[in-house]
């Protein structure tokens, strides 16, 4: 593991005024290596294991999708009398069944970038199929051709 430092309330990579600062976790060589992980938000417990900027970028794509599956009533993971806490946990076991992780592995901010496409690839064809592979900003390729 890679030795770390925390930070508080800081933008990591600020892209526009509106983004909220949180908790990270950074390299102790930061800013020149760009390895970090968020912390919870108001804690200091990081959110997953330390990663570089594409990383940090392709989890939070595969998250971004991963949350229109499980919020998507016609996807069957929202029942009548279910929260949204057992909606998620139920998307989750899914995916971790088509992934062949354990429950507890499945989680974004463990994965590498592989396990990202991977998980990006099995929503897709769940909720999107036959539709166009997410692509990264300023990028011609999809990320799961990438």
């Amino acid at each position: 593991m890679k030795a770390r430092k925390f930070l508080q309330n800081r933008w990591l990579n600020q892209k526009t005024p509106e983004e909220k600062k949180q908790n990270v976790w950074v390299c102790v060589n930061h800013p020149e290596c760009e390895h970090a992980v968020f912390a919870i938000p108001g804690g200091t417990m990081p959110l997953g294991t330390m990663a570089d900027n594409r990383t940090r970028f392709v989890r939070h794509q595969a998250h971004l999708l991963m949350n229109a599956l499980w919020k998507n009533p016609g996807e069957g993971f929202q029942l009548v009398g279910y929260s949204w806490r057992e909606s998620r946990k139920r998307a989750y076991l899914w995916l971790s069944t088509e992934m062949g992780l354990a429950e507890a592995e499945c989680h974004f901010g463990m994965f590498n970038e592989a396990q990202c496409v991977k998980a990006m690839s099995i929503i897709q064809k769940k909720i999107f199929s036959g539709q166009p592979p997410i692509q990264e900003p300023g990028h011609k390729k999809p990320i799961a051709e990438a």
